[in-house]
């Protein structure tokens, strides 16, 4: 399933599409440096996966553990801490229950509250830039 696929499938058929973004989703998270993630106690530029093996020992040195992401802005660094991938999961969950919603009230959003707005967060996480077009 490629995020494309996935795109079109919400339009056409919106359970299968947030389905399809929740597999997605859970992809990239598993494909990721395992968490917990935490900001570095040697680079202050640096989040680091304490408990991941290390892919190079110097970086111990460096960073104090596995380095995950690297920013001079502390805004991106929280960023990349809020959604780490243990924390993301959660949201691949919600995508997949408005999709039962949707299918019990026999493909409509009509009577599922809130699932306009879960089918634009999906849309936003499968779409390169973040827009909802």
């Amino acid at each position: 399933m490629t995020r494309s696929h996935a795109l079109e499938l919400l339009d056409t058929q919106p359970a299968e599409g947030l389905r399809a973004c929740a597999a997605l989703i859970r992809e990239t998270a598993r494909a990721a440096t395992p968490g917990p993630w935490e900001p570095s106690p040697k680079a202050e530029d640096a989040v680091i996966a304490p408990e991941a093996a290390m892919s190079v020992q110097a970086y111990e040195i460096w960073y104090g553990e596995q380095p995950v992401a690297e920013s001079l802005s502390e805004a991106d660094r929280a960023h990349v801490l809020a959604w780490q991938p243990r924390k993301v999961l959660p949201v691949a969950d919600l995508l997949e229950h408005t999709a039962a919603l949707i299918e019990a009230n026999s493909g409509r959003f009509a009577g599922v509250q809130s699932s306009g707005m879960v089918v634009l967060f999906a849309r936003a996480w499968l779409t390169p830039d973040g827009g909802t077009q």
